[in-house]
């Protein structure tokens, strides 16, 4: 409990110690060119191989969408891995993670490094639809490559899942607290299944109404941030009510999160959050504000409009997130995120935490909804 309550300190003073007022400020721009000139030390020791520069894969939005080609030995065909370099879409290049490449190659594998989009030039997410469009190519080049296309490839999803289970079952507990929390692991993934399945039924209806939106957010995000501290009280050994109670305060936390990002998603700045703030409305996704406007009448048959557009111009986009936030949407969606907070502070009544422990939960919470990026 000492070194609990020493971090809990240490967050506290991290939360009320304003930043000093000369401490460096380093910007994406400043990751990705210091990244890019140490490109050389990173890649000491790559394996002497063959590769193809610059490989014209697509053109998207007026640019040339380009691949470095890493062949393996022999004749083939070869299973193929479509590689999306590091750097949190703002840095890096296939040059950045040339090694890598190189090596996996080495192990038999035709690489492609996508030399994808990034941010803030090319907000989120247009890297990952050029990975989209790059497996799209080398599905379709496959056998002008040399890749199998018979193979099956290994899921990261699958990959990661296999972790977090050994994770669990190397877990410095008892067998019965280890079981726990597994349990409590596989019942979040069956919520976010649900949630997901959720999601993608309400693309093609005009009727998702906000209770909808809400319950498939909770099973989404809301499992998602709830398990976690689930788990680890679990691990811990704290009582079953109190665990089930921090459970439930990530689920509430998480609807806010959701509502809080939804508004981002419009009305956020690119530069902050370092996604464009014109694709929800222009990829018809049914957001709150968006479900907030088609309920309302006055905003309903604009919104209809703008998704009948294959591609609907930037200025309409902008005048329909005006039109939103006059009519109060944008309002509505916020009111749901402090609702939210205020119901998981709510549940911290009968947890009976200490007033430090309380501020750390509280903390969170609070930046959650007032987040800008």
């Amino acid at each position: 409990m000492a070194d609990a309550d020493a971090f809990i300190a240490a967050v506290l003073q991290f939360y009320e110690t304003p930043p000093p007022p000369d401490l460096p400020r380093i910007s994406g721009l400043d990751i990705r060119e210091r990244w890019a000139a140490t490109a050389e030390v990173l890649n000491l020791g790559a394996p002497d191989r063959p590769v193809e520069r610059g490989v014209a894969i697509a053109s998207r939005d007026g640019r040339a969408l380009t691949a470095d080609l890493y062949p393996p030995d022999g004749a083939g065909p070869h299973p193929a891995l479509l590689f999306a370099h590091g750097g949190s879409w703002v840095a890096g290049s296939p040059r950045t993670h040339d090694k890598l490449a190189r090596r996996l190659a080495e192990r038999g594998f035709l690489v492609v490094s996508v030399d994808y989009a990034l941010a803030p030039e090319h907000p989120h997410p247009a890297g990952l639809d050029d990975c989209v469009a790059a497996a799209d190519w080398l599905a379709a080049e496959a056998e002008a490559l040399g890749a199998d296309r018979a193979r099956q490839a290994i899921n990261v999803g699958d990959f990661l899942f296999t972790r977090a289970l050994r994770a669990l079952s190397g877990a410095g507990a008892p067998p019965e607290r280890r079981v726990a929390a597994l349990d409590a692991l596989l019942a979040a993934i069956e919520d976010m299944i649900g949630g997901q399945w959720a999601d993608l039924s309400f693309e093609p209806r005009g009727d998702v109404s906000a209770a909808e939106y809400l319950d498939m957010v909770e099973g989404k995000t809301g499992a998602l941030i709830g398990a976690p501290l689930q788990i680890g009280a679990i691990l811990a050994g704290a009582p079953v009510a109190l665990g089930d109670g921090i459970r439930d305060w990530g689920r509430k936390v998480g609807l806010a999160f959701q509502a809080r990002d939804d508004v981002l998603g419009i009305w956020g700045d690119p530069s902050l959050t370092g996604k464009s703030n014109r694709n929800d409305l222009a990829r018809r996704k049914k957001t709150l504000p968006v479900i907030e406007a088609l309920a309302d009448p006055r905003t309903r048959d604009a919104v209809e409009r703008l998704h009948a557009l294959d591609e609907p111009p930037d200025d309409a986009i902008a005048a329909l997130a005006d039109r939103l936030e006059a009519a109060g949407a944008r309002a509505r969606a916020e009111e749901h995120a402090r609702r939210y907070v205020a119901e998981a502070d709510g549940l911290l009544d009968a947890l009976g935490l200490r007033d430090d422990e309380r501020a750390v939960f509280a903390a969170v919470a609070r930046y959650l909804i007032e987040r800008a990026g």
